[in-house]
Formats: C-alpha cells, structure tokens, sequence
C-alpha cells in the first residue's frame, strides 16, 4: 500500500467560496466524507495538490420538500434522511402502495 500523496487541505464556510477555491486552485478535488478520495490516492488512481472539504458548508446541509420532490443536500447524513419525518412519510406511503 502506497502512502497517500501531501495536499493542501481547505475547509470553505460557503458554496461561493468552495466554487472559487476549486476554479482557481490546480489539481483540486472536492470531498465530503472522504474514504473513496482517500482509498483513490492510496492506490495512486489520484493525487490532487488540494482537497477542498465541504462537510462544514451549512448550505449543503438539508432535507426539504418543493413542489412534491424531496430535496437533500450533499453533506445530509445518513442519519439525518432515516431519522426525517419528510422522508418517514414518503417511506411510509411507498412501503404501503407496494403491499
């Protein structure tokens, strides 16, 4: 197992903020999460200069409803859609219709 390559780590506070880091700095990739990246430059399939973090971006965060489509936003946990009550109704309806 090779060891994984140095990067520059950002952690941006916004989506505008992520966008710009990506667009001017080279070679970045973006990660939420981070074992596939992380599992990619072990292997040496990758090696970005800069990994940008978008787990702290609150906008990313969220589960809603608009016009009868459930919306959940990239950093949305596993938790948060199983333990949803947008997502519990929808599961609930589904679950009932395929019986």
């Amino acid at each position: 197992m090779r060891p994984i390559p140095k990067f520059q780590y950002h952690s941006p506070e916004s989506v505008s903020e992520a966008l710009s880091l990506l667009v001017e700095l080279e070679n970045a990739s973006p990660v939420i999460g981070g074992s596939d990246l992380m599992i990619a430059m072990r292997n040496g399939v990758i090696a970005p200069s800069h990994v940008v973090d978008l787990n702290e971006i609150n906008e990313l965060n969220y589960i809603k409803e608009e016009a009868g489509v459930i919306k959940i936003g990239a950093t949305a946990t596993h938790t948060q859609v199983a333990s949803n009550l947008i997502v519990a109704q929808v599961h609930s309806l589904v679950d009932s219709v395929s019986r």
